[in-house]
């Protein structure tokens, strides 16, 4: 950690770079981002090459052949805007798998709960924006397993607020416990 930092120290612009450009590709912005859809896409193919699948294969167990390989893939393909043969679908992969949006919608709300003056969800969301910070400053690879906590709450939030505004709107009371 001290050589990063005495690094990051002497050579600012090359660090910062460096850290964005695996950041784009992390969070998904330039569909580079590494999933396992490729080990997870061919587990039961006969030509399978992973060697702690094909040791529990034989070991019996009642549950660990799915009901359809193929609508296994399908569901996987699916899930992973991918084609059935495996290949992204261009697009359609950098807006579902991409944790900028998400992320955004975190940082509105932590903007919006700032300004209404809710410090106990404004402390929850500068904890969160603390994470991502920490993420983007020592993911050591471009994974999207590191952002995957911010995508899943980002879409938490925005679909919380989006009932919210519905209920606002419909003039719906909460009703308290």
């Amino acid at each position: 950690m001290k050589a990063f930092v005495k690094l990051s120290l002497k050579y600012p612009e090359i660090v910062f770079a460096e850290r964005w450009n695996l950041f784009l590709e992390g969070a998904g912005i330039t569909g580079k981002t590494v999933t396992n859809f490729e080990r997870t896409y061919a587990l039961f193919d006969p030509q399978n090459i992973n060697s702690a699948a094909k040791a529990v294969k034989h070991k019996g167990w009642k549950y660990y052949n799915p009901l359809s390989k193929s609508a296994r893939k399908y569901c996987i393909c699916l899930l992973c805007a991918r084609r059935m043969d495996g290949s992204p679908k261009g697009i359609i992969l950098r807006l579902i798998w991409n944790a900028i949006i998400p992320m955004l919608v975190i940082v509105y709300a932590w903007l919006r709960q700032l300004v209404k003056k809710d410090w106990l969800l404004f402390l929850l969301c500068t904890s969160i924006i603390c994470k991502m910070l920490i993420v983007v400053l020592t993911q050591p690879d471009s994974w999207f397993m590191y952002y995957l906590s911010f995508y899943l709450m980002g879409y938490v939030f925005g679909f919380y607020a989006i009932m919210r505004f519905i209920q606002t709107k419909l003039g719906i009371q909460r009703k308290v416990l």
